[in-house]
Order: C-alpha cells, then structure tokens, then sequence
C-alpha cells in the first residue's frame, strides 16, 4: 500500500529532495539543477551542494534516503546508469518507493535508449531533460507542486548566492575562453589605410574580402578617395562612369 507523500513525508520530519547522479560525469547538469531548485525554495540534498541553506552533509546515504527524503531524484544517463554507487542509492530509494507514491523521479539527459535503462527505473515516468534543460525543469517544478513538495525558507536566492560566493571566487564566475566566430564585418578603415595610396588595390582589396562586394567597396572607395583627391582615381575609370545628374 502507498502512501501520500507530504503526509508521509511530515511524520518522518523532514522533505528534502536527494539528488542521486553519477560524479564526476554528470556533476554540471546535477549542480545546476540542485541550484535551480534551491532559489525556488525546494530543500536539496545533494553532494556538490553540502552546507547549501544551512543543511548538514549526511554521512550515512542509506539514512538520508530512507529518513530524511520526499523525493529521490535520479540523474539518469548511460554512465548513472551502471554506475555501483548510483545504483545502491537507487536499490535503496526503490524500497523507501513502496510506501511513497512516486517517491523515484528519473532525469533522463542523455540519448541513452529506453530498452538499455536500468529495470529498476524502466516502469517510472522519466522527464526529459535531454531536448533542452528549461523544458525539463519547467516538467519537474510542476511535478514537485502537484504532489505537494513542500519549500524550506533556508533555502532561497540569497541563499544559493552566498553558497556560490563561499565555494568559488569572483574570477571563476567568468572563464575567458577563446571563441572563433564568422562574420563579414571588417574594419573598412584599416583596410583603405593599408592602400590608401592605390585607388584600385584598396577597390581590389575589398572585393576580395567577400560578402556584400559592392558596399563594401563603395565604403573603402569613399574614404580612400578622400585620401588621395579625384586624381588618384584612374583617368579609364572616370571616362566610363555611368551620368549622375541631380
């Protein structure tokens, strides 16, 4: 016989949310999760987040799950998977599971096929996090509200700021990374200084840049007819300019 899960939940005293994952591999998508979920209020038992709203770091997995969790939150990937340690934390939420309705939620983020999923999880309503992580969280939130989760005020967005700032300084926040990007902007006034003393290599220059030739020409034939006055411009040319009347 199952039972309603806030009930349940408040005579065991506690309704944190246990985020079982395998580590390291599927640490970012499990960090960020167990932060989301943090800011909304939810108590988030997980091991990247110890000390996170003030919540002791359980020693003992097996205690955790089975006295202390409303929710087991599984990170479900090719590696959590097989994993032993995720697996004997799953073994043990499967048996708190029999007398908690839907106490095992599965998150699936990878491609790993339903056929190759651990039976234990294969009969359970997996959410999809793996077409997109907003998505995903926008299904788990709803999940977590219909089946009465309850919110812990120690756990807020102030709170997941100062854990942030605790555990990682400011310089770690932005990592400077290189990025190659394409794009057919370039500096027109660099290029027509480099020929600014030839009217028909900075026009040749340009052209060869690629993109929208003719602007591009135009704009570099401007400035470096500035430069070099009408007599720089070859005398062929404007012989066989078209008319421009006003």
């Amino acid at each position: 016989m199952q039972m309603d899960i806030s009930k349940t939940c408040r005579k065991r005293g506690l309704e944190m949310i246990f985020l079982s994952h395998a580590n390291p591999e599927d640490n970012l998508f499990t960090r960020w999760l167990a932060l989301r979920l943090a800011r909304e209020g939810f108590p988030v038992w997980c091991d990247l987040t110890r000390s996170l709203g003030g919540e002791d770091f359980w020693r003992d997995i097996e205690v955790a799950i089975r006295e202390g969790t409303a929710k087991f939150l599984f990170v479900l990937s090719k590696t959590s998977n097989q994993k032993q340690g995720t697996l004997m934390e799953l073994t043990v939420a499967r048996k708190v599971g029999r007398t908690i309705h839907d106490f095992i939620i599965p998150l699936r983020i990878d491609d790993i096929r339903q056929d190759d999923i651990n039976i234990e999880l294969q009969r359970l309503n997996c959410i999809d996090f793996f077409t997109g992580w907003a998505t995903g969280y926008g299904s788990l939130l709803k999940r977590l509200q219909d089946d009465g989760i309850g919110r812990d005020p120690r756990f807020s967005p102030d709170a997941v700021t100062k854990w942030w700032r605790d555990n990682y300084s400011v310089s770690e926040g932005v990592t400077p990374t290189p990025e190659r990007s394409a794009s057919n902007w370039f500096e027109f006034s660099q290029l027509a200084a480099h020929h600014r003393e030839s009217y028909p290599d900075a026009l040749a220059a340009a052209i060869c840049v690629g993109g929208d030739c003719d602007t591009n020409a135009a704009i570099v034939g401007g400035i470096v007819a500035t430069a070099i006055g009408r007599e720089g411009i070859p005398s062929e040319w404007l012989n066989a300019k078209e008319p421009f009347t006003v």
